[in-house]
């Protein structure tokens, strides 16, 4: 089927609630992938000509305020507010430059991504750090009684549990979840068999 993608260089805008993230610590960053599947697939290309003269006035628009205000700030404001606006107004170029060379092309495929009833979509943060389907998780048995569940609150002495790392971590024992195996197969069971299947697969891959 055909849609639309845009693509500046080698690379394409992804597939993302928001193509443009801003980041303190990397000023504003455009959200792109070298795979023509990952790109944001549009109906037709009037939608994806839009998107595109829309964004690159709205960049050169706040970029051109992030500039003067890196100005007013020089020698009279807050250096945090200096390097801010400065971080800004440099990214805003960088991706000035990506969206002006950029141009809407084709793209058959067999199910745009528009098309799809549910679509996999992943944390900001893990994105980013390029950890998107890697699972931060262990199976582990410890002599002491230091964790508990945070299921079923057991001391986690002697009784094998998962543990969870990212934020403020979590564990839970084996028994909690092998009580409820068989609502947990059921559960995935009933998913949508592509959406399933595409999740898995991505899992896969991101343990690889």
């Amino acid at each position: 089927m055909k849609c639309y993608i845009i693509k500046s260089g080698t690379e394409y805008i992804a597939d993302v609630t928001r193509p443009i993230r801003v980041s303190y610590y990397d000023g504003i960053q455009i959200q792109d992938t070298e795979h023509p599947d990952e790109a944001k697939h549009y109906k037709n290309k009037s939608a994806a000509v839009n998107w595109l003269s829309k964004t690159l006035k709205s960049m050169q628009a706040e970029r051109d305020e992030a500039f003067t205000k890196y100005k007013d700030n020089q020698g009279n404001g807050s250096r945090w507010y200096t390097d801010l606006y400065k971080k800004r107004y440099e990214s805003m170029d960088i991706i000035l430059k990506w969206l002006s060379k950029a141009t809407v092309e084709p793209l058959d495929i067999e199910v745009p991504n528009h098309m799809k009833k549910n679509k996999i979509k992943w944390d900001d943060w893990r994105v980013q750090c390029n950890e998107q389907g890697k699972a931060h998780i262990s199976l582990d048995i410890l002599g002491t009684a230091r964790y508990s569940c945070k299921c079923c609150g057991i001391k986690l002495k002697n009784i094998p549990f998962y543990n969870i790392y990212d934020g403020n971590g979590c564990r839970i024992c084996i028994p909690c979840l092998y009580i409820r195996m068989d609502n947990i197969k059921a559960a995935f069971e009933g998913m949508d068999e592509e959406y399933r299947t595409d999740i898995t697969n991505e899992l896969i891959l991101g343990e690889m």
